[in-house]
């Protein structure tokens, strides 16, 4: 059984060799948009799109990565979907495209590197039942149960 924190990454497609870099380190990036993000590569949008709602719906947490020039659009839908399934959002830095509302939900924290939010995986991958109660996010929602 793999217990890794499972990670979506949620970003521009212009900062997917980033997430490529992590995923070679050894880092459970399963976002497979990132095997396609050069033009043409997607052999179907449909189902891009399909998967670009299921994954970060599995992802244990989801990284939304935005530079302040960046103008954010599907990767806000991602982070709903995202939501809507009670899971953790970790925002990487921010501007225009990242709501002061949104960051404000319980499920969501903010940083400004990728290294910082990789400690919080880390935190997240060594945490223990015992303590996981201390988190802002129930075992149930954890599992993607309902509550």
């Amino acid at each position: 059984m793999n217990n890794k924190i499972s990670i979506y990454t949620a970003s521009k497609t212009k900062h997917a060799p980033k997430w490529l870099q992590l995923r070679a380190e050894g880092i459970n990036v399963i976002s497979t948009w990132i095997d396609e993000y050069m033009a043409g590569q997607s052999t179907c949008l449909q189902d891009l799109a399909i998967r670009c709602i299921e994954e970060p719906q599995k992802a244990d947490v989801t990284l939304l990565y935005c530079e302040p020039e960046d103008n954010l659009r599907f990767a806000l839908v991602e982070v709903g979907a995202a939501l809507s399934a009670g899971k953790k959002i970790i925002v990487i830095g921010g501007g225009p495209s990242v709501s002061q509302t949104m960051i404000k939900h319980p499920n969501i924290n903010t940083v400004s590197s990728i290294s910082e939010a990789l400690a919080i995986v880390e935190q997240m991958q060594n945490m223990t039942w015992n303590n996981y109660a201390d988190t802002n996010i129930s075992v149930s929602q954890h599992m993607g149960l309902e509550v």
